[in-house]
């Protein structure tokens, strides 16, 4: 082992230094030396140098010496690269690996990852741009206007030069009401981002939904099927000695393969549903599993005139109507035209100076913007009654909202209670009856049938419930809990 083998590894470099040092002690007397000052070495304490004796008492300060600063530098200039060279341990993480999802962590991330919500911002974001003329002074462009003229015949035969310049200024607080008009409108584009806002959560809280219940459903016709493939496994088996009829068995594979094609459609609504919470986050989730497919909902929260008035759909016409509002405004005050500076100056016929000075104002006697303003009139009357229309449809909704999910708690409660135990229990009875002869295959495939009815029916009432808290998220902005 050479020190250039060594050097990458702290460890090795110290057992080579180890060794010969033992070595050298092997051949020559063993001395002793201390370190002046305490260093940070791969030796501490004290060092065994051995060294011929002839050279011990010449050379043992200058050999001292010698091995401190070779050890330093040692130590000093190669661990560096030992550490460098030294491979990580660490475990990358990655970022976009399927993540296990809540329903709350898919609404944070469709909140902020959603497309239509990114673009709506933008949209926000452009309107802002309104306020850099809004915000301009009050000060119009000015206008200069230089006129010569000369008179033939007469006495006068010199030349009248001329010169005028106008510097409106708006004194009738048009400033103000533009940037109020600017501001209207960036909160109106806020009100529709809000809207949107909205149908990014009803769509997330509907594809959550529908992926929960199709996995559900999966689970539940994979247990289904592997029960029908089993028996239909035991019919091929009793038909090949006699013990079942041809027509038996055959049930058994159409028994079985009719939950493998419901199997297949129900995965086919939850890569839809899973493709949809993509879409909407930006990343991609893993199936989600619950033991409770049914949305906690309470009913006795739900508030359907209250939700209603606060809905963003009956707040976007409203601020559109203060936006029309405002319109209005300033086109009254634009009607008062701005008071114009006037400095004149120039050269007479006969080289006089001429100066001057005056006011000038446009009196609003024909054009006061009548028709622009009749049309922002009548946008905000159209708007306002657009929101109180909307209101009321909305109340309507949402109570009928309240009525089904109180019904679809009803039939829950009859299939759970009722239904699924009847259903059950006539299966159970016809597997015993047809285990000792009573009645045929088909009886027996029709009572197994009913049940799994009833079960993948109250699945549906599952994703019934989700669609109508999606309705909701998407009428009221909120997510019904």
């Amino acid at each position: 082992m050479n020190v250039s083998s060594c050097c990458l590894r702290p460890a090795a470099l110290s057992q080579w230094v180890h060794s010969r040092i033992s070595h050298a002690n092997r051949k020559h007397k063993v001395i002793k030396l201390g370190f002046a000052r305490p260093r940070p070495s791969l030796l501490e304490g004290i060092v065994k140098v051995t060294l011929p004796k002839t050279s011990i008492r010449l050379h043992r300060l200058l050999v001292g010496t010698w091995l401190n600063l070779l050890i330093e530098a040692i130590t000093g200039q190669l661990l560096p690269v030992a550490h460098a060279a030294e491979p990580a341990t660490t475990e990358r993480v990655d970022a976009n690996a399927p993540e296990a999802p809540t329903l709350e962590r898919v609404l944070a991330l469709a909140m902020s990852r959603a497309p239509e919500l990114r673009i709506s911002q933008s949209t926000v974001e452009a309107s802002r741009s309104s306020l850099v003329g809004a915000r301009l002074w009050p000060v119009q462009n000015p206008y200069v206007e230089v006129v010569a003229t000369r008179g033939f015949g007469g006495l006068g035969q010199g030349t009248n030069l001329t010169g005028t310049a106008w510097l409106p200024f708006e004194i009738s607080g048009q400033r103000g009401r533009r940037i109020d008009e600017a501001e209207s409108l960036i909160g109106m584009k806020v009100a529709d981002l809000e809207r949107t806002r909205a149908n990014v959560r009803a769509a997330a809280v509907r594809y959550w939904g529908r992926a929960l219940v199709e996995s559900a459903r999966i689970q539940t016709l994979t247990q289904i099927e592997t029960s029908a493939e089993a028996e239909a496994k035991a019919f091929r088996a009793r038909r090949d000695v006699g013990d079942a009829t041809e027509r038996d068995a055959q049930l058994a594979e159409v028994e079985r393969a009719r939950h493998g094609v419901l199997i297949e459609e129900a995965r086919a609504t939850l890569d839809g549903a899973m493709g949809g919470l993509t879409r909407l986050t930006g990343r991609k989730w893993l199936v989600p599993q619950a033991l409770k497919v049914h949305p906690p909902l309470k009913i006795e929260n739900l508030r359907a005139s209250i939700a209603a008035a606060q809905s963003p759909l009956v707040q976007a016409p409203r601020i559109e109507s203060n936006f029309y509002a405002k319109v209005d405004a300033r086109l009254a005050r634009d009607a008062t035209g701005p008071l114009s500076v006037i400095v004149t100056g120039g050269r007479g016929e006969v080289g006089e100076t001429l100066l001057g000075a005056g006011l000038g104002w446009s009196f609003p006697t024909f054009r006061r913007f009548q028709g622009e303003r009749a049309r922002a009139q009548a946008e905000q009357q159209r708007s306002l009654f657009e929101s109180g229309v909307i209101r009321k449809d909305i109340e309507m909704q949402l109570e009928t909202i309240i009525r089904e999910i109180t019904s679809t708690r009803r039939a829950l409660a009859v299939l759970e209670n009722q239904a699924l135990p009847a259903a059950r229990a006539a299966r159970q009875a016809a597997e015993g009856m047809f285990r000792f002869g009573k009645i045929d295959m088909l009886g027996l495939l029709v009572s197994r049938r009913d049940e799994a009815l009833l079960q993948l029916s109250r699945l549906d009432l599952a994703e019934q419930e989700w669609n109508l808290a999606a309705v909701w998220a998407e009428l009221t902005g909120e997510v019904p809990q």
